[in-house]
């Protein structure tokens, strides 16, 4: 016969009207019990006691479960970037890069050597002899074109002993009858453009040791009218253009007559109408560009696009 909880040796407290004495755990309902205390953090055999929630509280309690769970993502988050960190290295070296012609300079040459790339242009950066200096050997590189910056006599002996090197320009590069002498020294480089050196006939004449120099676009405030004789000593000229250089009407003749000539260019030269009605009379077979343009009389002339 069950026992009767009225027989129990605990007193009942008088709660007054509105108070719920709290109940005992009954033998029958003592395992739900033992597992409602383990959600709730009531020990078994205590007693639970049931209140009335407030439904604002329990809306309370979502607001707080939602900031919790933003403070939570938001460590997270910071906690990745600090990895990030750590295997990049810190922030100011994410930040800070150093873009340096001389990086820049190193990085594309080790890609050509890489790549084994035949074409090296530099015109994105300004360089200098101090920056060249550090490329090393480029030994697959054909043709080397540097248009921002400049190079002058001092990278000419690093560049003549490039094996492979065919094609060099150099804007805005100052090489003088030095940088010429060195760069004779090159038995691979067929076409030579220096727009702006500072040469003079002297270094012009270095260039006739250079076996298999073809094309030569030349520009120089150093060079004078009687630069006629030392390019006439460049028996393997096929193609010349000079830029600024007063070649008179005698020294036209003397290129003109150059057997391998096939093509001239001259800019702001000191040849008169004179002087090119004779060309045009006597060497019809010449490719001329009179300041980028055809002369009315040449018996080639076209427009170019």
């Amino acid at each position: 016969m069950a026992a009767d909880p009225s027989q129990s040796d605990t007193p009942i407290r008088d709660l007054g009207d509105d108070q719920v004495e709290p109940r005992r755990v009954l033998p029958e309902t003592q395992s739900l019990e033992s597992q409602l205390s383990a959600v709730e953090g009531v020990l078994p055999g205590d007693e639970i006691e049931e209140e009335w929630v407030d439904p604002k509280s329990i809306s309370n309690l979502r607001r707080i479960k939602l900031i919790a769970l933003a403070v939570l993502l938001a460590a997270t988050f910071a906690a990745l970037i600090y990895a990030a960190y750590q295997n990049t290295g810190s922030a100011d070296d994410i930040t800070i890069v150093d873009l340096s012609p001389r990086v820049r300079l190193l990085r594309r040459a080790d890609e050509a050597r890489q790549n084994r790339s035949k074409v090296l242009v530099l015109n994105q950066f300004s360089i200098n002899d101090d920056v060249f200096a550090d490329i090393g050997p480029m030994p697959d590189v054909e043709a080397l074109l540097v248009d921002k910056g400049y190079l002058g006599d001092a990278s000419m002996p690093a560049i003549a002993k490039m094996p492979k090197l065919a094609q060099l320009r150099l804007r805005l590069s100052p090489v003088t009858n030095e940088g010429l002498k060195s760069l004779a020294e090159s038995r691979s480089i067929w076409l030579l453009n220096l727009p702006h050196a500072r040469c003079t006939s002297q270094g012009v004449r270095e260039l006739a040791k250079m076996e298999r120099l073809r094309s030569l676009r030349l520009g120089s405030p150093q060079l004078s009218g009687d630069v006629a004789r030392a390019i006439t000593e460049i028996k393997t000229l096929r193609t010349l253009h000079l830029i600024g250089v007063p070649i008179t009407d005698d020294g036209l003749r003397r290129i003109a007559a150059m057997p391998q000539l096939e093509s001239l260019y001259l800019d702001d030269s000191a040849v008169t109408d004179a002087g090119w009605r004779w060309l045009f009379e006597n060497y019809g077979h010449l490719h001329v560009h009179i300041d980028q343009e055809h002369h009315d009389r040449d018996p080639h002339r076209h427009t170019h696009r």
